[in-house]
């Protein structure tokens, strides 16, 4: 069974990014234990749907990602999906590919605070533990 669901949009700050979120969709489920994923480590994968271009010395990102997350504990197949339509505002950036990692940063900080103060739990009964971020600019470069 899935459980969905839909956080409205809201608009903050990370470093020197605006972040404007239009929508996140959250959906909470137990993958199937017969799956490729690992099952004794945690596990995270993003698929996005970006276009970024230059407003002057700004760089604007918009689109979405699918951020999906197993959860940290061992042999707990317990995972969230997260649809994030959004839009990134940078100051005095060009460079595309560490807009896109420091936006990834900022919504895995974004997860443990939604995690936490939702009281996700895992299959096993216990809080949902949410991997740590595990990607540099190095893993987006191919992308942008």
């Amino acid at each position: 069974m899935i459980e969905t669901n839909n956080i409205p949009g809201f608009t903050d700050k990370f470093e020197n990014m605006t972040i404007q979120v239009t929508e996140i969709i959250v959906e909470q489920f137990v993958a199937l234990l017969n799956s490729d994923l690992p099952k004794d480590t945690a596990y995270s994968n993003i698929w996005q749907d970006i276009n970024s271009s230059f407003l002057g010395d700004e760089l604007d990102l918009r689109g979405k990602i699918h951020l999906f997350l197993k959860n940290q504990r061992d042999n707990d197949m317990a995972s969230l999906l997260f649809t994030i339509s959004f839009r990134v505002k940078a100051e005095h950036e060009k460079d595309t590919v560490n807009v896109f990692t420091k936006t990834v940063q900022y919504f895995f900080g974004w997860i443990k605070e939604y995690v936490k103060e939702h009281n996700i739990l895992g299959k096993d009964g216990n809080t949902f533990i949410v991997p740590e971020f595990p990607y540099s600019k190095s893993h987006f470069e191919t992308i942008f």
